[in-house]
């Protein structure tokens, strides 16, 4: 995607100007420069620069024009803007499985919740939800900014909210200790603490590295976001209407924005001098870009999933992460055992060693037992 960073500056002084720079830097890099030959007071010029980020991430923009002669007051010669730039292309398309979990006095019902987002403009998709309740599907839909979270135009039965942030995923960039605000169905926003980081064991999706996020305005709610995507993939959500506490849970069931094994990876044995090789393939919506093994040492894979080992492989065994990497640097991953079979058995191995310890004991005692007067002679 490609956007445009405008720099404006404007002669707020008394006197006009002659030949003022005017220059726009991104992460410590000058992007674009312009010199304008004369600035009138109260005018203003503004340079233009057409900017195709090539990964997503934090870029600082900063718009600079030097000072003039008996110029009093410069800290305003200086214009920063921190941009966040999300991958929006995971967005269009994307579908979202849900099971959705609410607790109605004593009955808990479990009923299916999908999610579905397609393009409107550059920056805006429009979210379509639909929750299966005894036959019928109620029906929501709202839009979402990608580059603030933001939801607007919402519609239906979906009650996050117009001005809330959306429950459904998170910018990638926070950090522990962030403050992140939530939408909760039926109340609005709530403020949320980014707490941690750690693994999380989901039957439908596998192992996800999650962000831990813990609700700070109703105790209780806690929500966890893949780390590669932002995506939400487990949450629970509580809130008070009319004076009765109420909570629901949210738990990924699929979707089309991670890749998936087409063969789920599994355990390996090969013989002492032996190399590995197995071939490991996964499927995504927008292709697999690439993949990694976490044991580098011992073993590499290739673009196509080709797992090989070093030949030299001592006998043992090696636990091994395997992620598949979608385009839009999702991943799916699995840990597997490969087994390297050889040597000496544990058993023999004693054996061997006790004759060792043996022999060694009977060669010291006779170095010991001919000692004589004082003199050392050996056998």
């Amino acid at each position: 995607m490609t956007y445009t960073v405008t720099a404006e500056v404007q002669n707020t002084g008394k006197n006009a100007e002659a030949n003022v720079n005017l220059s726009l830097q991104y992460n410590g890099i000058q992007v674009g420069q312009t010199t304008i030959a004369n600035l009138e007071v109260n005018a203003s010029e503004t340079l233009t620069f057409s900017w195709t980020p090539t990964t997503t991430g934090t870029y600082n923009f900063t718009a600079c024009t030097p000072s003039v002669l008996g110029e009093l007051y410069v800290e305003d010669n200086v214009a920063e803007r921190i941009l966040y730039i999300f991958n929006v292309t995971m967005f269009d398309g994307m579908v979202l499985h849900y099971s959705f979990f609410v607790q109605q006095g004593m009955t808990n019902i479990v009923l299916p919740f999908d999610l579905a987002y397609s393009q409107r403009s550059d920056t805006i998709f429009r979210a379509t939800s639909a929750l299966s309740y005894m036959g019928s599907v109620i029906a929501s839909f709202w839009d979402e900014d990608v580059t603030t979270r933001m939801i607007k135009n919402a519609g239906g039965n979906g009650m996050f909210g117009y001005g809330n942030h959306t429950p459904f995923w998170i910018f990638t960039n926070v950090t522990v200790g962030e403050i992140v605000p939530i939408s909760v169905d039926g109340v609005g926003g709530h403020l949320f603490t980014v707490t941690g980081e750690q693994f999380l064991d989901l039957a439908a999706i596998g192992r996800v590295e999650v962000w831990v996020l813990s609700d700070t305005t109703t105790s209780g709610g806690i929500a966890y976001f893949e780390k590669a995507t932002g995506l939400l993939v487990k949450g629970t959500f509580h809130y008070s209407m009319s004076g009765t506490d109420a909570s629901y849970t949210l738990k990924l069931q699929g979707t089309n924005a991670r890749p998936t094994w087409v063969q789920v990876p599994t355990n390996q044995e090969i013989e002492q001098g032996t190399a590995l090789t197995y071939d490991v393939n996964a499927q995504d919506a927008n292709g697999i870009d690439h993949y990694s093994v976490n044991d580098t040492i011992h073993f590499a894979v290739d673009v196509n999933g080709l797992i090989t080992s070093a030949a030299s492989l001592t006998p043992g065994e090696y636990g091994l992460e395997i992620r598949a990497y979608g385009l839009a640097g999702n991943y799916c991953s699995a840990i597997i055992t490969v087994t390297v079979k050889g040597g000496i058995p544990f058993f023999y191995y004693l054996v061997i060693l006790g004759v060792v310890i043996g022999v060694s004991a009977a060669v010291i005692v006779i170095i010991v037992r001919r000692k004589h007067r004082g003199e050392i002679s050996y056998p």
